[in-house]
């Protein structure tokens, strides 16, 4: 790992343990910068405080789980909430058939 850009992905953070520790081995492993991706960021009591470490860089939510900025307080600019809106609109497109991209669904990403 040594000079890498690690991404640790998981399908949700719920207390923020386990991802604070694979950060941690990423950084002891030589990662030169580490960032946490969830699919659902539950963000739990104690949460912000586990997972704001300065051996991770980011954390990066979708928002199915809303209010993460709500919920997780301490980790201020180091999380990112995408919508999630736009991805399932082309899910249900593509299975019902139309397998164009639905209109403005692209557009709908944004950071805070």
């Amino acid at each position: 790992m040594t000079g890498a850009i690690a991404i640790v992905i998981d399908d949700l953070i719920s207390g923020g343990t386990t991802m604070a520790r694979a950060a941690r081995m990423c950084s002891q492993r030589g990662a030169n910068v580490v960032h946490a991706a969830a699919t659902h960021g539950l963000f739990g009591a104690g949460a912000g405080v586990r997972l704001n470490v300065p051996e991770l860089a980011s954390v990066v939510v979708t928002d199915t789980a809303g209010e993460a900025y709500a919920r997780c307080p301490e980790l201020g600019r180091k999380l990112v909430e995408l919508p999630s809106a736009g991805l399932f609109a082309q899910l249900l497109a593509r299975r019902a058939g139309d397998h164009k991209l639905v209109p403005g669904a692209a557009e709908q990403t944004a950071y805070r």
